[in-house]
């Protein structure tokens, strides 16, 4: 796909001044020069020049303003809060303070904190597209999809013309499912930029993930429109070679994959190269062409930074705590008048996508995908809030994002929501929970193999030794649960769906209290028609089941040695062992 024009929050963008300063005499002439220095575009000199400013007794709050603000453009955004924090105790009047604190809370991934900041700027200078602008590319990195909109537009109302604004617009639509809308958007954009390789290439993504494939054809750019920059090149040869592996012309795609990685030496192309190679039954170079990408990927800062979160330590403390069964009292303080949600989870790619397009298509039921609508209940709790207020904070959010007919049934879709099963029996004690099954290898050898975008989760997926930890404690929580809260579980087993669909579709809907219904048979074909699938697995959904991906570890034995270790333990739990039954 294309490059997406979310960037990092907007900021004071230096000047350019040549000029040459002499050593400062006294403390206003090491301001001064620091002042220039950061403008000029030399944050390291500007630091030097701060640094005994910042050790006198008292540091006056402009001091650590302009120090946070230069430690955020050298990028330690650590220590960019901690001056920034300061500076808004004593400067609070000084917006750039607000904006640089919200900016640097959001490099370091605490969107939350981001949002809580750029609002409190937005109290002191309303409508102020900045902060605006950078709230909405928190709530976008939340998957606030909806929140992210609103801002957008407010802040193309404030200033029509700010930069991202509309193409950010078009993004959002497109992730809402708002197929029409984003066409539309985009195609606003290009009247005014028609020959925009990046946006076209942008456009042309979209239109293949919502089945456009023709139109997206037109659209793509030619590798040569983007010049010297390979990333723009690898991107559109990548998006051509998936619409010819569309038209089942996989040989002539892994061909173009192969060139396009000779020509631009861009390792994400690996993801494509080593599916195809897979799909030839190559796994040898497959694996070489998947380790080349992932390895490329875990040294980007942003994979440092995530990995930093120790994702998995989390899940190992939640472990160790256990879970509860549900309590009489919990379920006894419940008033709503909904119906109680249906969490689906699983390892990721263990057909959880495919699982919530076939209960999706049910009239009684709304889908909502892949959003952390369990982690924000739980940070409620944590924040001292009771369940009751926790539950409101899950249907709040839930609202935000999807239309609820009355009386409809939400089937809430996450994998990960597996590391937030301890919350279920404070807050939905009598929620049913459907796991979906495949085989663990299968599922954690094809999340190694996935170009997913990276959180803290899923950037544990960069290496083989880490993908079988985070896998095994995904399972160990789902285990816990299930032992301590029977009644709401319903497995279900890849393996049994793709041989004995009716039957075993059948029985989870009776579980979730649902009658079978024949628009279920069609998901196939209405996942065609409708929306884009924002996962990985969009291609596969609408394909119908197959069962060519059952067992494919075997083809990849010598490899899963981490697997064994960390996984294989809990095989038997889950009804498979080594022999892929």
């Amino acid at each position: 796909m294309g490059r997406s024009k979310k960037s990092r929050p907007a900021g004071r963008q230096p000047s350019i001044s040549g000029k040459k300063t002499k050593p400062p005499a006294t403390p206003q002439e090491a301001w001064e020069q620091a002042i220039a220095a950061y403008e000029g575009g030399k944050p390291r000199q500007a630091q030097n020049l701060l640094a005994p400013l910042l050790d006198m007794a008292s540091v006056p709050g402009e001091v650590s303003l302009l120090a946070g603000l230069v430690e955020a453009q050298l990028g330690d955004s650590r220590r960019a809060e901690e001056h920034l924090r300061r500076a808004v105790q004593l400067v609070p009047q000084r917006i750039e303070g607000w904006l640089g604190l919200g900016n640097a809370q959001h490099m370091q991934g605490r969107f939350d904190a981001a949002v809580e900041t750029y609002r409190r700027a937005l109290k002191r200078s309303p409508d102020n597209p900045t902060a605006l602008y950078n709230m909405a590319m928190a709530w976008m990195d939340q998957g606030r999809h909806r929140d992210a909109l609103t801002n957008l537009e407010r802040v193309l109302e404030v200033q029509p013309e700010w930069p991202g604004a509309e193409w950010n617009r078009a993004l959002v639509l497109g992730m809402l499912g708002w197929a029409d809308q984003a066409r539309d958007a985009y195609r606003a954009l290009l009247s005014k930029n028609p020959d925009d390789p990046w946006l076209r290439l942008e456009f042309a993504g979209f239109l293949e993930q919502n089945n456009r494939a023709d139109e997206a054809a037109e659209w793509l750019p030619a590798a040569e429109a983007f010049g010297d920059a390979a990333k723009g090149a690898a991107q559109a040869e990548g998006l051509r070679a998936q619409l010819l592996v569309r038209e089942g012309r996989h040989e002539a795609a892994l061909d173009l994959l192969n060139e396009a990685y000779r020509r631009t030496g861009e390792d994400f192309l690996g993801y494509r190269q080593g599916s195809l190679l897979d799909r030839f039954g190559r796994p040898d170079e497959a694996m070489q062409a998947f380790e080349r990408a992932n390895r490329a990927r875990s040294k980007q800062a942003v994979a440092v930074r995530l990995r930093s979160r120790k994702y998995p330590e989390y899940l190992a403390e939640k472990i160790e705590r256990g879970i509860a069964p549900s309590a009489l009292v919990a379920r006894e303080a419940i008033h709503d008048q909904r119906r109680e949600p249906v969490f689906l989870i699983g390892l990721p790619r263990s057909g959880t996508t495919l699982l919530d397009r076939m209960l999706g298509a049910h009239p009684e039921t709304q889908v909502l995908e892949e959003f952390d609508t369990l982690r924000m209940a739980e940070s409620a709790l944590v924040a001292g809030r009771s369940p009751e207020e926790a539950r409101q904070v899950y249907w709040d959010y839930v609202d935000r994002h999807i239309e609820l007919a009355e009386g409809q049934l939400v089937i809430d879709k996450n994998p990960l929501h597996a590391s937030h099963l301890d919350v279920l029996p404070k807050v939905f004690p009598d929620a049913r929970v459907i796991i979906a099954l495949r085989h663990p290898y299968d599922a954690a050898l094809s999340s190694y193999m996935q170009d997913f975008q990276l959180n803290p989760a899923s950037v544990h997926f960069l290496d083989l030794g880490s993908t079988a930890t985070l896998c095994a404690r995904l399972l160990t929580m789902m285990q816990l649960f299930e032992e301590a809260c029977p009644e709401q579980t319903i497995r279900l087993r890849y393996e049994d769906l793709v041989t004995d669909f009716e039957h075993e579709v059948t029985r989870v809907l009776r579980g979730i209290g649902l009658d079978w219904h024949a628009d279920v048979s069609d998901y196939a074909a209405r996942a065609g028609k409708t929306g884009m699938v924002t996962t990985p697995s969009y291609e596969q959904v609408t394909k119908g089941l197959y069962s060519s991906s059952i067992g494919r570890w075997k083809r990849y034995d010598q490899w899963l040695d981490p697997f064994r270790k960390e996984i294989g333990p809990l095989l038997p739990y889950f009804g498979y062992d080594e022999t892929g039954a």
